[in-house]
This record gives C-alpha cells, structure tokens and sequence, in this order.
C-alpha cells in the first residue's frame, strides 16, 4: 500500500505540473486574492480523497496490464498523458559522445571522451541486420506493443512473485530507454510503475524508428563502448555498416550482460548468447534456419583490448589545452573541458602528418640519451604544421616543443638587435667585441664580467657582425644600454611570454640579452618569433586548432588570428639582412638551403645544455632544440651549429620539396633619426678577473 501511495502521489504531481504551466497566467491573476486560514496541523477529509482514488485508479491500471492485457491500452495511455505533455516541451537529452581530432588532412590522431566511447549516427547508417538482431534479443514485439509487452511483464511477475521482489523486469526496448533517460533504475514496483507509463508516453511522442535510433546510439556494449558505432570499433575495428550477420548477433547479446558475456574474458558464454540471438532471429523472420545455423559456426574474432590509439601524444595534449584556454568554446575551463570530452566534436588541427614525418626523419641520428623538439609555424597564417618532441621525451608527460622552459643562448640575440635597431642604434654603431669585458649597471653589486665563446676577440664591430657572429662582449653592452624592459617589450611583440618565459620583471637583467633568461623559452614560441621576422615584422599568433564541428556537421568554430604590426618595416628588414648574413657567413652556414633566402641563428646556452637553430624562410619558420629534456645537464660538443642546424637543413628541405623557392619581400621604407645610443664603458677583464667570477 505504502508503494501504491508514493506511485499515486508521483502521478499527481506530474497532472499538477502539467496544469499548472497551462494554467499559468489564471494563477498570477489569482495572486493577489487571500489564501484560505489553514486548520491547524490537520488535513481536511476532502482532501485525502485524491491520493486515494489516485491509488485505486493506478492499482487498476497495473491490473488491467497483467490480466487484461487489451483493455489496458486505454487506462495506461490516459495515465501516461501527463507524461506525453511533458515530454513535448522537455524531451531526452542528448547523448554523450566522444570527439575527434583530425591532422590536417583528415587523418584521425586522438579519440577524446569521458569514459564514454560513443559515436551518435542517424538509424540509416545502421544496417538492418544489426537493427533485427538487436530487437530479435531485447524485443521481439518491439515493432507492435505500444512501449511495454503485456506477456512479457505477465512473466515477469510471476518470477517477482517467486521473489518477493523485483527479480525480473520484463522492459521493453521503450521500457529501457524509459529508465536510462528519466526513472533511473531503483529495484522498486513503484519505480517499474513509473518506466512503464513512461514507456507509453514515450511510444507516443516519438515513432519507433526514433527510439530505435536512440536505443542504438544510447546502450551499452562494455568496455566503455555505448552504442552500435563504437562497439563495432571496439569488438571488431569496423564501420558498424561492415559488420556480418554473426558479428551483429554477438553485439546485440552482449546489452543483456556486458560485463559477464565479455567476449574477451568469457568467450564460451558470448558465443552461447551470440546463437541464442540468431536463432532468435531466425524465429523473428530475420534469417533462414540454415544461414542462422551457419552463422553460429563462425569464430567470435573479436580483437584483444587495443591502448588508446594516439599517434602523436604531444600534438593532441597541446590541442587540448589550446581547446581549454579558448573562452569561444565556454564561459568556464570546467564548460570547455566537458564539451570537449562529451560533446562529439570534429578538432581539425593543422597539423601535417607529412611534415611530422620530416621532423621524425630529421632527428632519428641524435643520440638516444637526448631529446629533441621541432616546431614550423607558417609566417603569415599562424598555422602550427609541424609540432615534434622525440628522443628521450617521447618517453615522458613532458612537451619541450610547448611547454618547455629552455635557455636560448645566441637565438635570443635577434630579439635584443631588433629593440637596438628600433631604439634609433645604426647597424654600424661601434661595439667592443674584444673579450673578457666587465661591465657597470645600476644595482648591480659589482660588474658583470663576459667573455665570448672559445675566448674569441673580434675588436670593434657593429650589430650586423656582432649577430653575424654571436659576440657576447657586444650584446652585453647592448643589454646594459637598452634595459631589461625594452628588451622584454620587444620579445612580447614577436610572440614570447614575457612572464612565463622572461619571468617577473624584478629577476630580469642584462644578461636577458645573451640569452639568459629567468625561466626560458619553448621551441614554439622561438619559430613564432622568427616567424614575424619572416612575415615582414607582423607578429600573427600560432594555433594548433583550425576548425571544430559539432555532431551535426555544423561549424561551431574556425580560427581567426589577428595579425598585429610587432616591427617598422625597415628595422625588420635590416633585422632579415642581418639573419641572412648570419646563414651565407657566420655560425649558421650548415642550415643553408640552395634557392632559398634564408634567415636563422644559432645558439648554444652554457654547460653546453641545450643546443639551438631557428631560421625561416618566407613560407615557414622552424626551430629546432636538441638536449637533455628532463635537466640541463651538459651535453659535451653540442653546439647549435654543429647537431641542430643540420637536423633543421634536414628538415626544411623534405617540407619545401615541390615548392618554388621565393625571396623575402624588401623593406618599403628608409630608416631615418638614426641616433648613437649611450653605451657602458666596457672595461678589459684580464685572466685572474674572469678565474675570480667563475
């Protein structure tokens, strides 16, 4: 009695509900009228009579089901009818599915989800046969009841009765689809009471092709597979419209019990279950008796548990977090990331599997102890075509191509030339080159003594030499004339993370302009930098993701960068000569590249631990780091002349085979007001003086 009041009261809300949004604007008419004086605590007898007769009306509903079946139809339609109103203005919701991100050619490189695997497709692109198998095993009436089967649930009350509970339910594919997506699935009569009129509802809002259609999609296969789409992918690596006549069985007998009929871990029982479906289909009209004999003699085939498909890990983990820091996709990261995971996306990246495969190429001499990292961005579009961490990273979580914090040693000195240049400093201003020096700047506790590298001494030179050769001596002092802060401006512009990589603005110091950083830079934001020296001195911010679609195939997002003028044409085209120079006759010579203009630097940070080449040419710029990816530990020869120039000849050449070769555009104007600026007296630092600062 007890579960027939909760059921009644249960029905008498959902009427209430449904008058209450009907009756809406009669009620904010009555508002204003006096509510009637309650009688103390008591409830008053007339009251009472509605949860009353609401139960011997619902208790005659259910008896009618079970004794008289044909004269049910009526009384459970009428009790349903709240439920049909209802289901009008808030039907299910949509179903959880996995997303995809594509390489630029459409090539799959991860599957994404929350633990669940589903593909939701239209009941077209499920072939018949694996429609019959599936209402051959859960619901052989399927396609005449109206949402429950009144022998069905006749069997399975008598197994209740037996039980003294609900050991068998007796649920229809409707009846399924009622607890998944409204009841949920509480061992209660009142409960199975509630699935069965919304069953019926159910059967007449949609037709039954759209529940066959949501069926399908919506039930669980096992191991993390849901729906017909992605448990053909799971059992069998194929498209659910390739699957045979026993392989349609064996999935549609796996709903009844995923986990105890594994096929992997209990084939004998999926096999059992896999012929009970064909030869229920056979009974249903699907198959002849002798294909349904025939098909039980074929193998199982099912494939061995497959790892997470994802070719290239760092590409995919970089996506994501362009994804999840991207407010176009939601207001919070928690909204971005439950999209992503849940809600069936189409990630085209731009990605090129081909330029992959040169960067995988390029580095496969580099010793195993060592990692290495290249990234191209594409100048004047943004676009991140190549993004490769291999060697000793592969084999970590840790992305050196994104997220790593490096010194770039001399690479950085473009940075500093081009502030200099902007500053008003003519490229022939005279800069000590001799070593060891020592410098004085302010708050510093004593001067900064440098040397350049081998102890070379090179006398007085300009910028154009100084970068041509990588004089530490020289850009010392221009580190000391132009400050911390209009070097950091200047790396800002072009692309580097001041805070991240220059780190907060009381740590930074002169030696900013020798390439040491507080933190460090990422491969990519070192191709990004040369990347506006490439596009005529405009900085256009790199992206990984190009294009996202929605489930259904409607764009929801395509990349839009905004280009933003970062260097005055003529200072960026002195810059340009100036790294050209640096290619054709100083420490960049290996990476050359027959036809092309080139651009580039090398650099080597102290120990030696890192290694460096970053150069470009007019339609792609590249870095390249070769190192120990999880320290900086030294490397002994490495120099970035020597191993990472070479790797990024390497490189270079298999991206721009088939291409023209083209010339970077002159600058379109003169640089006037050329001006000196102020320099630090450098004063000379014998032996003994660098021995005492080492």
């Amino acid at each position: 009695m007890r579960e027939a009041i909760s059921l009644a009261l249960w029905l008498v809300r959902e009427v209430a509900a449904v008058v209450a949004r009907r009756l809406q604007p009669s009620a904010i008419a009555d508002a204003g009228r006096p509510a009637r004086r309650r009688q103390g605590n008591r409830t008053p007898r007339r009251a009472r009579r509605g949860p009353r007769l609401a139960t011997h009306f619902v208790a005659f509903g259910l008896l009618s089901v079970l004794v008289v079946p044909h004269a049910s139809d009526p009384v459970l339609r009428l009790a349903a009818q709240p439920i049909s109103i209802s289901l009008r203005s808030q039907p299910w919701k949509p179903l959880e599915q996995r997303s995809t991100v594509v390489a630029a050619d459409g090539t799959d490189l991860a599957v994404l989800h929350d633990g669940i695997s589903r593909k939701v497709v239209p009941l077209g692109d499920i072939p018949e046969v694996v429609r019959e198998a599936v209402v051959a095993a859960e619901d052989r009436r399927f396609w005449s009841h109206d949402g429950y089967d009144a022998h069905a649930v006749a069997r399975a009350l008598v197994a209740n009765v037996e039980a003294r509970g609900v050991a068998q339910g007796g649920s229809t594919i409707t009846q399924q689809l009622a607890k998944q997506n409204f009841v949920g699935d509480e061992p209660t009569v009142v409960r199975k009471a509630k699935e069965l009129l919304y069953a019926v509802a159910l059967e007449h809002r949609f037709t039954k092709d759209q529940l066959l259609e949501r069926y399908l999609n919506q039930v669980y296969f096992g191991s993390q597979a849901y729906g017909v789409v992605a448990a053909a992918d799971e059992f069998f690596g194929r498209d659910v419209r390739q699957l045979s006549v026993d392989q349609a069985a064996l999935l549609a007998g796996l709903i009844r019990a995923p986990a105890s009929l594994d096929p992997r871990s209990n084939p004998e029982g999926a096999t059992a279950r896999r012929n009970e479906v064909l030869q229920a289909m056979a009974k249903s009209g699907y198959l002849s008796p002798p294909d349904a004999v025939a098909a039980t003699a074929a193998p199982l085939g099912v494939l061995p548990a497959r790892p997470p498909e994802n070719p290239e890990p760092f590409v995919v983990e970089a996506v994501k977090r362009e994804f999840l820091a991207n407010p176009a996709f939601g207001r919070t990261e928690a909204e971005r990331r439950h999209l992503l995971l849940t809600g069936g996306l189409r990630i085209e990246t731009t990605i090129d599997p081909r330029l992959q495969s040169a960067a995988w190429a390029a580095t496969r001499w580099v010793p195993g102890s060592l990692g290495s990292a290249i990234v191209a961005v594409e100048p004047n579009s943004g676009r991140v075509v190549a993004l490769y961490d291999g060697g000793a990273a592969a084999n970590g979580q840790f992305d050196v191509a994104t997220q790593g914090s490096r010194q770039p040693g001399s690479t950085f000195k473009p940075v500093v030339a081009a502030a200099a240049l902007e500053a008003g400093m003519p490229q022939w201003q005279a800069l000590v080159g001799t070593g060891p020096i020592q410098l004085d700047y302010p708050g510093a506790p004593e001067p900064w003594r440098v040397d350049n590298f081998d102890g070379e001494s090179y006398g007085l030179i300009g910028i154009r030499d100084a970068v041509v050769n990588s004089v530490n001596t020289a850009f010392a002092q221009l580190g000391v004339a132009l400050g911390a802060d209009r070097i950091a401006a200047m790396a800002q512009r072009l692309g580097i993370d001041p805070e991240h990589s220059l780190g907060p603005p009381a740590s930074r110091g002169p030696a900013m302009a020798l390439g040491g950083l507080t933190n460090g830079v990422s491969p990519l934001e070192m191709a990004s930098a040369y990347a506006t020296f490439a596009a005529g001195g405009v900085h256009v911010p790199p992206h990984l993701i190009e294009a996202v679609t929605g489930p259904s195939g409607r764009q929801l997002y395509r990349a839009q960068p905004k280009p933003q003028r970062a260097l005055d044409p003529a200072v960026n085209g002195d810059v340009v000569d100036i790294l050209q120079d640096a290619v054709a006759n100083g420490t960049g010579s290996a990476a050359a590249l027959p036809g092309w203009d080139v651009l580039g630097k090398t650099g080597t940070s102290d120990g030696p631990a890192d290694g460096w080449f970053v150069g470009a040419v007019p339609v792609l710029s590249t870095a390249v780091w070769v190192g120990h990816p999880d320290s900086e530990r030294p490397v002994p020869g490495l120099t970035g002349g020597t191993m990472s120039a070479p790797i990024w000849r390497q490189f270079m050449a298999a991206a721009l085979r088939g291409q023209t070769p083209t010339t970077f555009d002159a600058p379109r104007t003169t640089r006037t007001n050329l001006a000196p600026l102020p320099l630090p007296q450098a004063r000379p630092c014998g032996a003994s003086c660098m021995a005492a600062a080492r």
